[in-house]
């Protein structure tokens, strides 16, 4: 999925193995190759000093794939993986749920 922050669209669409290995080698943030998601909120927890729970048993094993190059913030990371993989945030006491 590539989100473009100008136009506030979204589009998806496959990459070849070629391209994705030419978009992750210049890679500055963020690159979630084939993690499963609760691997990616550990890595955000800890980038970001915040506390994710993922309240879907369904979605802690989920793969993911997704790169954010430009220095995204953990609000826009998770609003795309969430429209991506289609699950929901959720914010309480300062604690992100992801289901």
């Amino acid at each position: 999925a590539q989100y473009d922050i100008n136009a506030g669209e979204i589009s998806v669409a496959k990459l070849s193995p070629e391209n994705f290995q030419l978009l992750s080698s210049g890679c500055k943030s963020f690159c979630f190759i084939n993690l499963p998601l609760c691997d990616i909120a550990s890595e955000l927890e800890r980038s970001f000093g915040v506390k994710i729970f993922i309240t879907d048993p369904e979605l802690v094993s989920r793969r993911v794939l997704a790169i954010f190059p430009n220095g995204e913030g953990i609000d826009e990371i998770l609003r795309l993986l969430a429209v991506n993989d289609n699950f929901k945030i959720t914010r309480e006491n300062g604690i992100i749920y992801i289901n």
